[in-house]
């Protein structure tokens, strides 16, 4: 299991998506979330009866910064480890906070499937500005993108990488919230129809805008992406 986050990393679950593939949650926010000492909840993890096997897979040794800025041992824990491990928390309080964390899981795992989705659809509307460009310039790409950004979170892409304090280099689409990456899956596809078929790029972003009004209504996008 990596220990390299690529997006969400300040979840209020203290959850985010590691190389593209697992939903981690951490040790530090499970303890604050279920109002149990962290060294206790440490203690447990190290203290698994599970096979070697299962640990490698399910629990990764991590850190953080504390308020004095001084480096602290922290565990993150995918789906399965998360549920070995609250297993034996009781309490009703307790309860609540594995269905919360259950949910949050599920959530994030449909956010992670429409990435994978907006990722591969990304490269249909990439050959479809090669079509519509003789030659094609960097800009008729950023160009496209931004217009999407803009209707799907209302920012373009440096506006939001410096909101969401993202490095240059960040792929702001992993950085998306799962609304906005749902509508950006269903978007995609249109955009790469109409730049075939509609060349003037404030028509194209008219009937984006459109259609995208028309996804927000509820149950519209999971009805369309599903």
């Amino acid at each position: 299991m990596t220990t390299k986050i690529l997006l969400l990393p300040n979840d209020p679950y203290g959850m985010g998506i590691y190389q593209s593939r697992d939903i981690i949650a951490n040790s530090k926010a499970i303890s604050e979330m279920f109002g149990k000492r962290h060294d206790d909840v440490l203690r447990t993890i190290r203290n698994a009866e599970c096979s070697e096997k299962f640990r490698l897979r399910n629990f990764a040794e991590s850190s953080y910064r504390n308020e004095q800025n001084k480096k602290q041992p922290m565990y993150l824990l995918t789906k399965n480890g998360f549920a070995f491990i609250v297993m034996g928390f009781t309490g009703k309080k307790a309860a609540q906070f594995k269905e919360a964390y259950i949910n949050r899981y599920e959530e994030m795992e449909s956010a992670l499937q429409s990435r994978h989705q907006a990722r591969m659809e990304c490269c249909q509307l990439t050959d479809a500005i090669k079509s519509a460009h003789d030659p094609a310039k960097p800009h008729h790409f950023s160009n496209e993108m931004n217009m999407l950004l803009q209707i799907v979170a209302g920012k373009n892409a440096k506006q939001l990488k410096a909101e969401r304090n993202l490095p240059d280099d960040a792929a702001v689409r992993d950085y998306l919230n799962p609304s906005e990456i749902s509508l950006l899956a269903a978007l995609q596809p249109v955009a790469a129809f109409l730049n075939v078929t509609t060349p003037d790029y404030q028509e194209r972003k008219r009937l984006l805008a459109e259609y995208s009004g028309r996804l927000r209504s509820p149950g519209m996008i999971g009805q369309n992406t599903a």
